[in-house]
């Protein structure tokens, strides 16, 4: 009977601790899903933020602001994982085809610090 009730509560407990992170088709504009990507960013949820981001990307290709800024973001993602081959990808993507000066500064900055061998080495981000 009491490891019954020891079980319950290490499942309530546990599942109280989990992360709720929506599905980015939860939500309805490019912005909602730009700014929770961002929330996922700053608390290093990476992979989970590249899902954010690349969704905008792929379901919202016209909208210029969003679908460049999260161009920029899946860059300075893998500049944050340490592959700078698809940082760099990314990053040149944001240069030849981003209008807003926004993003395309802070990809020329960061690739200019992959570049010069001053990249971010996060050793230990594990996927």
């Amino acid at each position: 009977m009491y490891r019954i009730v020891y079980l319950i509560l290490f499942i309530i407990f546990f599942s109280s601790c989990a992360k709720n992170i929506k599905p980015a088709s939860y939500f309805e504009t490019p912005k909602e899903i730009y700014e929770e990507g961002l929330k996922l960013l700053s608390e290093k949820e990476y992979n989970h933020a590249l899902e954010y981001f690349q969704y905008i990307v792929d379901n919202f290709p016209n909208d210029e602001k969003y679908s460049n800024w999260s161009i920029y973001e899946i860059g300075f993602i893998y500049y944050l994982k340490g592959d700078e081959e698809k940082a760099i990808y990314y990053l040149n993507k944001v240069l030849q085809t981003s209008k807003i000066k926004g993003p395309r500064v802070l990809a020329s900055l960061v690739k200019t610090k992959i570049e010069k061998n001053e990249g971010y080495k996060n050793t230990s981000y594990k996927d």
